[in-house]
């Protein structure tokens, strides 16, 4: 189990495997720190059957890396409480109520976050039964970070007093997550809450959220008496520290991102600044759309106001730790998830401050803050949307062999391996006047592939240049064989012409007559990890030699297996006798194994059987065909 920027976070019976550990693991440390913790269980904008646990500091910020690692460790059995509980446990537990230490532990509307905050307690129990925790039920993930704030009144009570001054109108979907509990207590006249069935689990995110609406581009589910209102509209996550904002001006559908919301607030503070000595950073990451920045950029700020530009790797921990170095600073992300942080009190801004969480990036604040500056600016959303026109964007999962090839900076723009490949994007970079970076996935074995430029088409042809270059140049496999050398990789649409065609009419009828282009170009566009194409490829020639199919079927049984087919081998008749055949099946059977396969199988001829024996597949009963006239 990973403690990513998210904390733990998968299917919710995994979560409750490692709950016990947590809890002890929380509490060995508050008696180390001797500090008290927060522990938030919640799954965010995941699938309502998912959940999560992340941690919080004394001061409600985001904790350390040394404490991510000692979790790590802890709940992957790498360190247990019998080594620790020795060094870190106190017997007068009266010092620890002394010095009030305590564990609050926080969770949202998710089936499973009773059961999960259970878990936790009863590892609590373990270590000490006396030792003090709360728990704060169904609330979102802001409202136990502001439990640690020095802000002196309750989280509902606080939000209702900034609600006094809002009267913009707007449409708020709650994603039927733990947010509509907190919209409904405001009771505002200018809200119109929809999606706030946070009790029933099943509809959490579903046709809703503010991952929906980026994803899909188009509305949340409305009850029609909403639809063709004219209002601005918004969408929080599940657990409410996202929003973004978005209205339809028919056909187009127009989302008012996090990098919207960073320029709207750099615009009201390029109005209402005075001339004064402050530092104020614009904190963003390489998804920022260039076009955001260059409107920062553009604004015309009071003598000895400076404006910082710094660009950190992705995840709000990253923006927020270089946040708190200004005086001033903004951060979001294109998902809406951010915050304006204060590290000074700058008296133009002293309303806008109270509109913005002191820990941590907060969707209802944020969505609050939003309305406050649009009702000051005198600006309605089509005019929001029209500060700046965003160039043209790819962000791309593009599956590799090897994730861990791929070795970026610390801000993820440049790779610093492969060298080659970098020195690829940027000639691309240099002669089409475009931005390209790519990162390895966290947790998935495959890459991130952003890209982008003023012209849509540019960037789906530079797109299909990077993607062949990986498949041909890193994700292969190079295999020297009598003096020969082959490369084993993903079929690319360059392949698609008249010799491949000729090599799958040595296994079965092609007419070349009949092939489509277009119809081609889309079969490969559909090819996923679930359907993979590969080739043998003679380097000497550039010849596609051979070819073979696996596709990776899903299944109910063996407790939702998965089982791997391969289909369509063939080398060509003027390579025989270099044994590429069964590198071909030993490839397929490898790639359906990496997919979670729990057996692989293949149809073939009787006169074929020796050959797939000799690849350690056995005879199982027969094969069964019925064909059609097509």
């Amino acid at each position: 189990m990973k403690y990513g920027t998210s904390g733990f976070r998968d299917h919710h019976t995994k979560i409750l495997n490692i709950a016990e550990k947590i809890g002890m693991a929380m509490t060995l440390l508050a008696y180390y720190k001797k500090q008290s913790f927060g522990i938030m269980i919640t799954a965010s904008h995941n699938h309502y059957d998912d959940n999560g646990v992340k941690i919080m500091n004394y001061m409600g910020n985001m904790v350390s890396d040394d404490i991510e690692v000692y979790l790590e460790n802890f709940v992957n059995g790498i360190i247990n409480k019998n080594e620790h509980v020795d060094k870190y446990t106190i017997d007068n537990t009266q010092q620890i109520f002394n010095k009030d230490i305590k564990l609050i532990i926080g969770y949202d509307s998710r089936k499973s976050s009773p059961e999960i905050c259970d878990k936790i307690v009863g590892g609590i129990q373990k270590i000490n039964p006396y030792f003090p925790f709360a728990i704060m039920k169904y609330i979102t993930t802001p409202q136990l970070h502001f439990a640690f704030s020095n802000i002196k009144t309750d989280y509902i009570s606080y939000l209702k007093f900034l609600t006094g001054r809002i009267q913009v109108p707007c449409i708020l979907d709650c994603a039927n997550g733990i947010g509509s509990r907190v919209m409904k207590c405001l009771n505002h006249r200018a809200f119109y809450l929809i999606n706030t069935d946070w009790k029933t689990h099943e509809l959490l995110n579903e046709n809703c959220s503010s991952d929906f609406v980026c994803t899909y581009k188009k509305n949340p589910i409305t009850p029609d008496f909403l639809t063709d209102l004219p209002y601005l509209r918004a969408s929080l996550d599940g657990d409410a520290d996202r929003i973004v904002f978005y209205y339809e001006d028919k056909p187009k559908f127009n989302i008012l991102n996090g990098d919207y919301i960073a320029a709207l607030i750099f615009t009201y503070m390029s109005r209402v600044l005075k001339p004064g000595l402050i530092d104020i950073g614009f904190v963003y990451t390489g998804y920022t759309n260039q076009a955001c920045i260059e409107y920062v950029r553009s604004l015309k700020f009071p003598t000895n106001v400076r404006i910082h530009y710094c660009c950190t790797a992705t995840g709000v921990k990253n923006l927020h730790k270089e946040a708190i170095k200004y005086d001033v600073a903004v951060y979001f992300e294109q998902n809406g998830h951010g915050n304006m942080v204060f590290n000074k009190s700058v008296q133009e801004l002293e309303t806008l401050e109270y509109y913005f969480h002191p820990n941590i990036g907060d969707g209802i604040m944020d969505f609050l803050a939003v309305l406050y500056i649009l009702q000051e600016l005198q600006m309605d959303g089509k005019q929001w949307s029209e500060l700046y026109t965003p160039y043209k964007t790819i962000l791309a999962k593009y599956d590799v062999q090897d994730k861990d090839v791929f070795e970026s900076t610390g801000n993820e723009l440049k790779l610093l391996q492969p060298l080659h490949l970098q020195s690829y994007i940027d000639e691309i970079c240099k002669n089409d006047g475009c931005r390209i970076f790519i990162r390895a996935s966290g947790t998935e074995n495959c890459i991130r592939i952003f890209i982008e430029s003023e012209i849509e088409q540019l960037n789906d042809e530079i797109y299909g240049k990077l993607t062949r270059y990986i498949d041909n140049r890193i994700n292969n496999t190079l295999l020297m064989i009598k003096n020969r050398i082959f490369s084993l990789r993903f079929l690319d649409e360059e392949d698609i012409n008249d010799n491949y065609y000729e090599l799958l009419g040595q296994l079965t009828q092609v007419d070349k007559s009949q092939m489509d282009t277009l119809k081609t170009k889309e079969f490969i566009t559909k090819l996923n990890k679930h359907h993979r194409v590969f080739v043998i490829e003679d380097t000497l020639n550039q010849k596609v030699i051979a070819s073979g199919t696996v596709f990776v079927e899903e299944k109910l049984i063996r407790n939702y297996g998965k089982v791997g087919h391969i289909e369509d081998i063939v080398v060509s008749s003027k390579y025989r006798g270099y044994g590429l055949g069964k590198k071909m099946i030993e490839l397929l059977s490898l790639y359906a194994k990496e997919q979670g396969c729990y057996k692989c199988i293949l149809d073939c001829s009787d006169e074929n059987v020796g050959f797939y024996e000799k690849c350690d597949y056995v005879r199982k009963g027969a094969q069964m065909g019925l064909y059609y006239d097509v």
